[in-house]
């Protein structure tokens, strides 16, 4: 929906552009002023947050409205996260650990199985690691809406090893402080900066003369209290989006709330509510309960999520092992799976192998490079002064002819 609002934006700033210069600059300067003061409250407060170790509930219930026969109609999933994050070396960790999983079908809740998955980012190299709790029971469900049961007695446990990172919005139990905040279900950073960037673009430091098109599509800025409502709405056919963000100026310009609508013909067809309370912590105002509630009328489902912080470190010494592959979760009898040479590495014994190394990033001199390097420059050596001994023999020899 961004490149639809940059698009929309960009053609309705060009078609006002003219009007725009026939109002007052001065009592109109003040929308872009605005967008750039949240900019920067936005920066200065997270800007300065270089280590972040905490810890998460997340509680997600997902609901089908038009039940098919034999599909779940509700599942429950309560997962805790404990992560690390340094901004400076670019390292993260996130540990995921399912505590609660069940379905409804035909009005009996039935418990499912719980597989979690963890993730490591370090030395630019990225690790996903699939664990199961040895003896658990449960159920998983197919695509029919069949209970299958499973017991794990027995699993190969392997972390996989991958060269480049993945869009980290598309993985599945990840748990990214930052992201939860302004990537996960809103991408306020880029609304913003896009509008900025828009307004800068075609010299327009006010949203008041845009006013209304034909087609009914805005974009306004309104303060309220201590409140700056930043709302827009586009259209692209008979399909319309309505956004609008709510920023407490009180509170380092932290966006508060955000409402979403899509129509399609007029009829309101997907909506999203998300709020979020912050916390003060080491100087900084970070989140303590994020609310977020999704109903789909054209895929028929609605979900409702909290996440509530329970632990948050922010920039304090991060212990040694913060990121290492004990704490992802590994063992021994586990295997280390490198994607990029498809060979596996088991780990025997209490000693865990080394992280791998970006081929990038790899230190370019380790004892053994040293050494071969040494030995290799040792043995020219040898065998320049061996030619020049042979030499000066065969030399000698032909003098004394």
């Amino acid at each position: 929906m961004r490149k639809i609002f940059y698009r929309f934006a960009g053609q309705t700033f060009i078609c006002y552009v003219f009007l725009t210069l026939l109002f007052n600059t001065a009592c109109l300067s003040s929308d872009l002023e605005r967008l750039e003061n949240i900019r920067d409250l936005i920066a200065s407060n997270y800007g300065g947050i270089y280590s972040w170790d905490g810890q998460a509930i997340v509680r997600r219930t997902y609901v089908n409205d038009k039940i098919v026969k034999g599909l779940p109609s509700k599942q429950y999933t309560e997962r805790l996260y404990n992560f690390t994050v340094d901004r400076k070396t670019g390292n993260f960790i996130s540990i995921s650990e399912l505590r609660d999983h069940y379905t409804v079908l035909n009005k009996k809740k039935v418990k499912l199985f719980l597989s979690n998955t963890n993730y490591l980012y370090l030395n630019d190299v990225f690790y996903s690691f699939d664990w199961y709790s040895l003896g658990q029971s449960g159920f998983t469900v197919d695509d029919n809406g069949s209970l299958i049961p499973e017991k794990v007695s027995d699993v190969n446990r392997i972390a996989v090893v991958n060269s480049s990172l993945p869009n980290l919005r598309h993985l599945s139990n990840y748990f990214d402080p930052f992201a939860r905040i302004y990537y996960e279900h809103i991408d306020v950073i880029n609304e913003i900066k896009s509008s900025i960037d828009a307004m800068k673009h075609y010299k327009i430091v006010s949203f008041e003369s845009l006013a209304k098109n034909n087609v009914g599509d805005y974009i306004r800025i309104v303060p309220e209290n201590n409140n700056i409502i930043f709302e827009n709405k586009s259209s692209v056919g008979i399909i319309s989006v309505e956004k609008k963000f709510v920023f407490d100026m009180s509170q380092k310009a932290n966006n508060v709330t955000y409402e979403y609508i899509r129509r399609d013909a007029g009829k309101v067809v997907d909506t999203v509510n998300w709020k979020c309370n912050f916390q003060k912590n080491s100087g900084f105002l970070i989140p303590k309960k994020i609310t977020w509630f999704r109903k789909n009328t054209l895929e028929n489902f609605t979900i409702n999520e909290t996440v509530d912080w329970k632990l948050n470190n922010i920039n304090t010494e991060l212990p040694a092992d913060a990121f290492s592959l004990q704490r992802l979760g590994l063992h021994r009898g586990d295997s280390l799976y490198d994607s990029r040479t498809e060979t596996t590495v088991v780990i025997t014994g209490d000693d865990f192998p080394e992280p791998f190394y970006s081929y990038d990033n790899k230190p370019k001199f380790t004892l053994t490079s040293v050494l071969l390097i040494v030995t290799g420059l040792c043995c020219i050596v040898l065998s320049i002064i061996l030619k020049f001994i042979n030499w000066y023999k065969n030399h000698r020899a032909e003098a004394k002819q």
